[in-house]
């Protein structure tokens, strides 16, 4: 496991599960790093974690907006299992974003930032090419949040409305 998960893991000294003792989306990337074997989409999460640099961040900070993902996770334990095929990544994106979607206005709000298929194009992107995962994933930043020089393409603004 990633040293930040362990070091959290060690620290906590109780009788309860590790998994119940984490935050919902620790929870998540630790179901992930069980099943990170050679070619798992399991795998291709704990890279795209890696890559992000998750565990820099406070836990208060990683698990902000995350709603129930650690207990969907475990639920859904066997979609982090397998080779990660293009069925499997449409499976995965398509049952993690209707997740997101049943959850609470701020969890809802923050998961609808990736759209299924920008979750799918990270993990094929993880899978194929994963040192352009960086340009990648700052692509669909900038396709979803567009520097103020240009113009605004929010959702519900007519076009030439500042």
């Amino acid at each position: 496991m990633s040293q930040g998960l362990d070091s959290e893991q060690s620290s906590l000294g109780s009788d309860r599960p590790v998994s119940s003792q984490l935050g919902q989306r620790d929870r998540y990337f630790a179901v992930a790093e069980r099943h990170s074997g050679s070619h798992t989409l399991g795998s291709l999460i704990t890279g795209i974690r890696r890559n992000l640099g998750y565990e820099r961040y406070p836990s208060r900070v990683r698990n902000a907006f995350s709603g129930k993902i650690g207990d969907w996770a475990e639920t859904n334990e066997t979609l982090f299992q397998g080779p990660p095929s293009d069925e499997a990544i449409e499976t995965f994106t398509q049952r993690e974003t209707a997740f997101f979607r049943t959850q609470g206005f701020g969890t809802a709000l923050f998961g609808s930032v990736l759209s299924q298929d920008d979750r799918a194009e990270l993990l094929r992107t993880q899978r194929d090419h994963p040192q352009a995962f960086g340009i990648v994933a700052s692509n669909i930043l900038h396709r979803k949040f567009p520097p103020p020089d240009e113009p605004f393409s929010g959702i519900g603004m007519p076009p030439g409305n500042p």
